[in-house]
């Protein structure tokens, strides 16, 4: 298994930082295992934690049909919080056992206002894949990236 600072190294949310950086966010995060089966996020459910996922398989559906899946260490659930929305868009669940990492929202606000660099890094990855997930292709290529029915 892979350390929690291994793992947010090379997620590209967070690919920007400083190790300090990153070692500031991994201090936040707090490991949760789950079981097959537990929701760990609820469409229409207040956003107030993200996951990072450590090992495991996970979906990730939404009310109109359209799912898909989750299964590196270093793929996330619940960025609504990250997105400016107050409720996961999603219900995630997981499909076999497995260990996240949970950031609480104030907890991840209150380091990003500590460190306006950081926040901006972050914001700006967070825009670009929003770009790629709704339409479907790299703000730097316009190829293809994800399907659009990977949008979270």
């Amino acid at each position: 298994m892979y350390s929690e600072s291994e793992v947010l190294k090379s997620m590209e949310l967070f690919k920007g930082l400083a190790p300090v950086e990153l070692s500031n966010m991994a201090s936040l995060m707090r490991p949760v295992r789950v079981k097959e089966g537990e929701i760990i996020t609820r469409a229409g459910q207040p956003a107030h934690t993200f996951y990072v996922i450590m090992s495991g398989s996970y979906v990730v559906s939404f009310e109109e049909g359209r799912a898909f899946t989750l299964h590196n260490p270093g793929d996330f659930l619940g960025w609504s919080f990250l997105n400016a929305s107050t409720h996961y868009t999603g219900t995630s669940t997981a499909l076999t056992d497995g260990d996240v990492l949970a950031l609480r929202s104030d907890d991840f606000m209150r380091l990003l206002q500590k460190n306006t660099v950081m926040a901006d890094e972050i914001m700006k990855t967070v825009s670009t894949r929003k770009h790629e997930l709704r339409y479907g292709f790299t703000a730097e290529s316009n190829r293809p990236s994800v399907s659009p029915d990977q949008e979270q």
